[in-house]
């Protein structure tokens, strides 16, 4: 059963009749901007009236750049305490970067030598850490062997004694 094609010639046609629509609509487009060029020059005075008021000084569109780039330094300086503080300048960023933008700017300033929530959190993780550290430390007496006959393999008493990573020992210790 043959196909009936519904559409051959149309196709056969639009081959003349797409150039001859394209250059009538291209010439009908031109001679009316022709006929009327008044039409360019008040779509034209519109665009530039809304480009001389945005240059303008009195024009306000509640932007402020400085305001902005600040805001993003405190963002950034904040969000880095969380990943890389300890947990009281983890308590400051996440309450600073839930709040206001004054709040947060508060929170993140940078002056470190005076008394600000930042440098205060800094303080209490040091010394927390600082606490920390000394009780590991004093604990390496802990590991320590006096007393034994010192087995065959090792090359001192001090090896044998000592834990790794003391005493000049290059290997690991106990805590890494």
């Amino acid at each position: 059963m043959p196909r009936h094609r519904l559409f051959t010639h149309a196709r056969t046609r639009s081959g003349l009749l797409t150039p001859l629509l394209t250059s009538a609509v291209a010439v009908a487009l031109i001679g009316s901007v022709a006929v009327q060029p008044d039409l360019i020059s008040r779509y034209a005075a519109d665009d530039m009236a809304a480009v001389a008021a945005s240059d303008s000084g009195d024009s306000y569109d509640g932007f402020d750049a400085k305001a902005a780039e600040q805001l993003r330094q405190d963002q950034c300086l904040l969000g880095e305490t969380l990943r890389m503080g300890g947990p009281a300048m983890f308590g400051v960023a996440q309450d600073g970067l839930n709040q206001t933008p004054d709040k947060l700017h508060t929170a993140a300033n940078r002056s470190y030598w005076e008394t600000t929530p930042l440098s205060t959190a800094f303080e209490q993780d040091r010394d927390a850490a600082d606490k920390e550290g000394s009780a590991l430390y004093d604990h390496i007496r802990d590991f320590e062997i006096s007393g034994l006959p010192t087995p065959s393999g090792f090359q001192s008493k001090a090896d044998f004694e000592w834990p790794p990573g003391t005493s000049g020992d290059d290997r690991p210790n106990f805590f890494q």
